[in-house]
């Protein structure tokens, strides 16, 4: 997999839950993310090239919301480290002002720090 990235991705120290909007399921656990794509660890592969509206649950309201819905489009996949666990690379899609704002305070709150 070509690097590609512009953005530095930020790990978080909390692996937050995201779910198919559509079925209303779990697809994985947020790794880290930055303003326009972010990584997924989850236990079945995820179908790549495919376009997702997904929903977080955040750790804590961030301007009065409990949860962010968004669009990702999967761009790639590869097994984990741990067995039985696949990583998903996602490009962020359609980001508004307020989806960065909601990034940017995931990043500061629960952002590792180098």
């Amino acid at each position: 997999m070509q690097n590609k990235r512009k953005l530095k991705r930020w790990h978080l120290i909390y692996y937050l839950r995201v779910i198919d909007r559509d079925t209303k399921q779990p697809i994985g656990h947020l790794i880290d993310i930055s303003e326009n794509g972010m990584m997924l660890v989850s236990e079945t592969p995820i179908s790549l090239e495919q376009v997702f509206d997904l929903q977080m649950i955040l750790p804590e309201e961030i301007a009065g919301m409990s949860d962010w819905n968004f669009k990702a489009k999967s761009l790639w996949s590869e097994p984990d480290i741990n067995p039985g666990l696949s990583k998903t690379g996602f490009q962020l899609i359609d980001v508004h002002s307020e989806d960065v704002g909601t990034i940017e305070c995931l990043i500061d709150d629960y952002g590792f720090r180098e």
